[in-house]
């Protein structure tokens, strides 16, 4: 099984906004950096639009407060949110992750990284942490490009990344496929016949990283980059 490089781990971050936390993670394009998350978090943390949000370094101590600039999506239906961070670097550009589904196979094994339960979950350096999937499936759904993934959610995970090695996981390529926002429910029984409640399926919800790029390329006013691997 592959291992996850270096440049998942250091382009992922734990922000907050208020009392709310999510996951983060910085891609490149246009010879610039920006920053993804997951729209609904933005959309509760910061419900009239603006304020301030914390991006926590991974040094512990170091927490950064921040109002980058919000980019809008070509296609509204997509929980993802994108923003702008000027001319700010917060990774190292030598730490190549390419922002695209391209080479992706059904039923390959993908990572999710992000920050769950961290009132919960006592760790001794602040990376986030690394779960591992298998790419379940892919669909249009609203006119957005949606990919399913098996494997355990947990709060805290939504904006994080969803990461794949091309090569069906042999090759020394990383990709970004989406951005993590949810799970699929599923109804299961209560004990003694006390009727049905949601359940979490195992099953969660990738949003393609397309629908940031799309955005990105709207918004400088530039056509898409050459991937170089």
């Amino acid at each position: 099984m592959a291992i996850v490089p270096a440049q998942c781990w250091l382009r992922t971050f734990k922000i907050t906004a208020g009392t709310h936390s999510a996951t983060c993670f910085v891609i490149s394009r246009h010879d610039r950096q920006w920053m993804i998350t997951a729209k609904h978090f933005i959309d509760g943390a910061l419900p009239s639009g603006g304020g301030s949000m914390t991006l926590h370094r991974h040094q512990g101590d170091i927490n950064e407060q921040c109002q980058p600039q919000r980019i809008p999506l070509t296609r509204p239906g997509a929980d993802i949110a994108v923003f702008s961070v000027g001319d700010t670097h917060l990774v190292d550009e030598s730490m190549t992750l390419i922002p695209s589904a391209d080479g992706v196979i059904l039923s390959q094994g993908v990572f999710f990284l992000g920050y769950p339960l961290t009132d919960r979950v006592p760790v001794l350096v602040t990376l986030p942490l690394v779960k591992h999937g298998i790419l379940y499936q892919h669909a249009m759904s609203n006119d957005v490009h949606v990919w399913w993934v098996d494997g355990m959610y947990n709060p805290g995970f939504p904006g994080g990344p969803v990461v794949f090695n091309s090569g069906g996981g042999i090759g020394t390529i990383w990709h970004v496929l989406g951005v993590v926002t949810g799970y699929v429910t599923q109804e299961i029984a209560v004990a003694d016949g006390a009727g049905l409640v949601p359940a979490n399926s195992g099953i969660i919800v990738v949003y393609d990283i397309k629908h940031a790029t799309d955005a990105i390329d709207a918004f400088v006013g530039q056509t898409p980059p050459t991937q170089t691997t």
